[in-house]
């Protein structure tokens, strides 16, 4: 049997989005991020704050080392947590997600938070937003029951539980310290993918001392939910070669 594997959500869902996928593979355990679902939010949201938080909720748990699977937002806090506590994971899958949030003269953050903002101060809500906002994240033929699952978690979101989830994004920079990350590692990408280029998950990859990198065909940013298939395989398989069954 495989280690639990831990889902970790994007900046648009919840826990719930990631409810019946890989249930073959392994145990699942899907948290939601402090600010989104019943989790309570933070006075000062962070990738590390919100790494720290899933720690302590592991350990209330006793979960023991998990497969942390970790989906864009989702996927930073479970490298900070590979970072800080390197013994709380067996295995780390990052899909969509990179080392580093934006440039480093902070344009990029400045105009990405601005653009999500804009329309929530203009008063329209997530759960209209959504039906617009998710098909534009996806590649050109996403699996429709998983578009309706993204569609229906974006509309659940808290608007302060997106909010803390941007604040957390600013700032966040592990590029340096990815040699540190020892445990097997899979990093995920989308070949349609406009949020986190490919390119740049292919170097992350490189960088991490026992990463592969894969990618999806036909998958834009959301790729678990566009291709549940082939990402559930692709999963399996990681666990089965790198050694994780077992464990």
């Amino acid at each position: 049997m495989a280690p639990p594997l831990l889902l970790l959500h994007g900046l648009g869902a919840d826990a719930g989005i990631w409810a019946g996928l890989m249930d073959s593979i392994a145990p699942t355990l899907a948290l939601d991020l402090p600010g989104y679902g019943t989790s309570p939010r933070l006075p000062q949201p962070s990738i590390a704050a919100f790494a720290e938080v899933i720690l302590a909720r592991l350990a209330r748990e006793q979960a023991g080392p998990v497969v942390a699977v970790g989906h864009s937002l989702g996927g930073m806090v479970a490298l900070e947590m590979a970072l800080r506590r390197p013994q709380a994971l067996a295995g780390l899958v990052l899909v969509a997600a990179p080392a580093a949030f934006g440039s480093r003269n902070g344009r990029f953050q400045e105009r990405f938070v601005a653009e999500r903002l804009a329309p929530l101060e203009a008063g329209r809500t997530l759960a209209e937003l959504a039906p617009e906002v998710v098909p534009a994240l996806c590649g050109p033929e996403p699996d429709p029951e998983g578009l309706e699952r993204c569609i229906a978690a974006m509309a659940r979101v808290p608007e302060a539980g997106f909010r803390d989830g941007l604040r957390a994004l600013v700032g966040f920079d592990r590029r340096c310290e990815l040699a540190a990350v020892r445990c097997p590692t899979l990093v995920v990408a989308g070949p349609h993918d406009r949020q986190v280029p490919v390119r740049t998950l292919r170097r992350m990859a490189e960088r991490l001392p026992q990463a592969v990198f894969a990618l999806v065909e036909g998958a834009g940013h959301l790729v678990p939910f566009e291709r549940p298939r082939a990402f559930t395989a692709l999963i399996e398989r990681f666990v089965r070669e790198s050694g994780l069954e077992g464990r």
